[in-house]
């Protein structure tokens, strides 16, 4: 038996009165571009919008409320006006009420003349009005929006833009100097008597002593005082030193200082308040700290911890082998104290001195010299000693052989009384020569000129100009620059790089949105839903006032 198929039959066509109604408008602020769009609670929200920019154009032939059903795919119709009294409508919305309540809003792409009372209008559907409020976003990579207003805090949005910023200028400036005043040197041992024990200073290990002075004519005679006693070798190095580097050995209660750059008394921008407190950051305003030995180090304030974004340091003085002081920041980029963005001064004068060459020879060798003369003494004594007892044994034998009348016999003793005097002059001679011999060494010594100990730094500079000293320069960018940056963050954001729920009714009157693969969702037509995506996808500003493109509004 054949299996007959029952095919459908079409029902009656029931004829219908035109019912469809269209509304025309002039001066609505969106256009296709979709560069901006407004957004309203719903689409009959959007209805009640639209009749502040509806118009009943003149020259009209019947009416606008009974028209043949529009059909979408044709995005065309025919109105009963003139071409003229249409020229400026942009935008309308139709419902075709005998088959739908839902209204079709759309753009007015051109007006096409077709008789005197009778145009043709060219449109293409709204996107973003007829789809949006039919859908719903989920999470997806957000590229740029703006934040709520509560997280427009300083230090809050930190992601880099290639802005031109011009040259920074001087906001605010300080500094902190510390001139070395005291003139020191470490001995090995101030007196023959004086012994240094090693022990620890600053958690190094010295045997030396440290003396100083800020007078020189104290160090001078210091000098002269241990040169005399035959100690020039025991002075290790001079050098000239800070009060807070002397205070680390001698008062270590003040070798600590503060110093804090308070960020509201600073005049940035040139006085210009930006909207925006990304502009409270780097690189548009920072701190650069310069030790004037070759060093700068940026500090930014919104890595300082304190309530108020003021940055905060600690200089703190150290005297172990040579003087240097530390910039310490405290409560920055997280760390109570951040021993990895310290900075040092280090470069302080490293003296010459002089010492009288003879006075330290002498000195050291005033007891071998004061020997050798006692010995040429001694030695001429004996000798002399020795000749005389000779002579006046032969001065005896000669009288003894003439009181005998022996005169001939009394020859030998006389000679030898002549070579005895004879003798006598040689030893003078000899012990002459040779007291003559150390004083000629002596003398020599004398004219000596005084050895010079240490080294002459020409990188003294710094002390001779005053420069040891930090320098605390508060940098910002012109109020030029900084109004146009301020201006496009206004407009369009803050880059976030997220993937979040997009936010657009987180701001007053306008929010900014531009999205990666935009996830909308909703039961509408997937053509029309790729366009939708593809809005946030390029950018768009979203309005929540009619007021559409007035970016003095406010929108806190």
């Amino acid at each position: 038996m054949d299996r007959l198929i029952t095919m459908p039959t079409q029902g009656n066509v029931v004829a219908k009165d035109p019912t469809t109604e269209l509304r025309l408008y002039s001066g609505v602020p969106w256009d296709n571009s979709y560069s901006h769009v407004r957004l309203y609670q719903s689409q009959s929200d959007l209805l009640s919008h639209l009749n502040y920019w509806r118009v009943h154009p003149s020259g009209g032939t019947g009416s606008l409320e009974q028209l043949a059903p529009i059909r979408v795919g044709s995005l065309d119709v025919k109105v009963p006006y003139n071409e003229m009294a249409m020229l400026d409508i942009n935008y309308l919305a139709f419902c075709n009420h005998g088959y739908s309540s839902e209204w079709v809003f759309c753009f007015v792409t051109s007006i096409e003349w077709r008789s005197a009372h009778t145009t043709t209008v060219h449109f293409e559907l709204d996107i973003f009005q007829n789809n949006f409020y039919k859908c719903s976003f989920s999470q997806c990579f957000v590229e740029r929006s703006h934040v709520p207003k509560s997280q427009d805090t300083i230090g809050a949005n930190l992601m880099s833009e290639s802005f031109e910023t011009g040259e920074n200028y001087v906001a605010d400036w300080t500094s902190k100097a510390y001139p070395p005043s005291n003139i020191c040197m470490y001995v090995s041992k101030e007196t023959q008597n004086d012994d240094v024990e090693g022990a620890l200073v600053n958690n190094v290990y010295r045997a030396a002593k440290l003396i100083h002075d800020k007078n020189p004519l104290n160090i001078n005679a210091k000098i002269d005082d241990m040169t005399g006693s035959g100690l020039s070798d025991a002075i290790l190095n001079l050098f000239m030193a800070p009060d807070l580097c002397i205070n680390a050995e001698e008062d270590p209660g003040k070798n600590e200082e503060s110093v804090i750059i308070d960020f509201s008394s600073i005049n940035w921008f040139e006085g210009y308040k930006p909207k925006n407190n990304k502009l409270y950051t780097y690189p548009y305003i920072y701190l650069a700290v310069d030790n004037n030995e070759g060093q700068a180090v940026t500090y930014r304030f919104e890595y300082s911890d304190d309530a108020n974004h003021d940055l905060q340091f600690s200089i703190i003085g150290c005297l172990c082998t040579s003087p240097a002081i530390l910039l310490l920041p405290w409560n920055y980029n997280g760390a109570g104290l951040n021993y990895m963005e310290i900075m040092t001064m280090a470069n302080f004068p490293e003296c010459a001195f002089q010492s009288d060459t003879y006075r330290a020879w002498f000195a050291q060798n005033q007891n071998s010299i004061i020997a050798a003369q006692n010995a040429v003494y001694d030695s001429y004594q004996v000798s002399e000693q020795g000749i005389y007892t000779s002579m006046l044994g032969n001065l005896g034998s000669a009288v003894t052989q003439v009181m005998a009348g022996n005169r001939l016999a009394a020859a030998p003793g006389v000679a030898a009384l002549v070579s005895g005097q004879q003798q006598l002059n040689a030893l003078d001679v000899s012990a002459g020569n040779q007291l003559r011999s150390q004083m000629a060494q002596r003398k020599d010594k004398r004219i000596l000129p005084p050895t010079i100990h240490s080294k002459i730094m020409n990188s003294n500079i710094n002390a001779a100009y005053n420069m040891n000293k930090f320098d605390f320069y508060c940098m910002s960018i012109r109020s030029q620059y900084a109004r146009i940056i301020d201006d496009y963050w206004t407009a369009y954001g803050y880059p976030v790089y997220r993937i979040q729920m997009p936010n657009i009714r987180s701001r007053q009157s306008w929010n900014y949105i531009k999205t990666s693969n935009c996830t909308l969702h909703g039961n509408v037509d997937l053509a029309q839903l790729a366009a939708l995506r593809n809005i946030f996808n390029n950018g768009v500003t979203v309005w929540h006032t009619d007021d559409v493109g007035n970016y003095s509004l406010s929108n806190n």
